[in-house]
């Protein structure tokens, strides 16, 4: 059972109505009618970036460029740009959080202590050596984003040192794919700030930078922002 601090945002299309247009899918695209849900071209021929009419936060948000190919309306035009400018914001502060968390050490609690401690709450000394063994990863930047991302309850059940370790691995991950990544896990942890002791004043300020991208170009019910 997952502590409530662990709880993901409800990010269905019924909670971002309010953000997007009239006519358009939860993510500002334009809604397919039943007689065009097959038909997507333009001038140049068949659109290579269909869209589906009941879309969801995990489909592909699509820029600008990919937009105007598809023969998408003005407005979605316009939200097409806001995604162009979060992709490029996010692909510029990669680099920083790679610098700032460089040669950090590995922790005591990885990603299967962890869940082992959500899941069995008392581990031996054997079952941890077991578990940790599971992560031999000793560089953060080895650790495989997407492979990571499926620990959503690793920072509730980790500490100052485990979260120095794993919270560029998060970062890096759902910023190599913003707007369009489900981050809920590592922004909520970043605005706790339960376990970040042992961040240098450059770490901090890499937080602060991803948490401020998040608020800049997403609600909290994970509609991309159109104002």
């Amino acid at each position: 059972m997952a502590p409530a601090e662990a709880e993901r945002y409800d990010r269905s299309p019924e909670t971002a109505t309010s953000e997007v247009k009239v006519g358009s899918d939860a993510l500002g695209r334009p809604r397919a009618s039943p007689d065009s849900k097959n038909r997507s071209r333009t001038s140049a021929g068949a659109c290579p970036y269909p869209t589906p009419p009941n879309a969801t936060k995990s489909e592909e948000i699509l820029g600008y460029e990919e937009m105007r190919a598809c023969g998408y309306d003005t407005p979605s035009l316009a939200m097409g740009r806001i995604v162009d400018r979060a992709r490029h914001e996010a692909a510029e502060l990669i680099p920083v959080i790679e610098e700032a968390f460089r040669g950090v050490s590995r922790p005591q609690i990885t990603l299967h202590v962890a869940r082992g401690i959500d899941d069995e709450w008392n581990l031996s000394e054997e079952r941890h050596a077991e578990l940790r063994a599971m992560d031999p990863e000793e560089d953060w930047e080895e650790v495989d984003g997407e492979h990571a991302s499926g620990f959503w309850e690793y920072f509730p059940f980790s500490d100052d040192e485990g979260w120095r370790f794993y919270l560029p691995v998060f970062m890096r991950h759902f910023l190599r794919n913003f707007p369009d990544s489900d981050y809920d896990n590592v922004s909520d942890a970043c605005e706790k700030k339960t376990h970040m002791g042992l961040l240098n004043d450059s770490q901090l300020e890499c937080v602060d930078r991803f948490l401020a991208l998040c608020h800049k170009y997403v609600t909290p019910d994970g509609a991309i922002r159109t104002d």
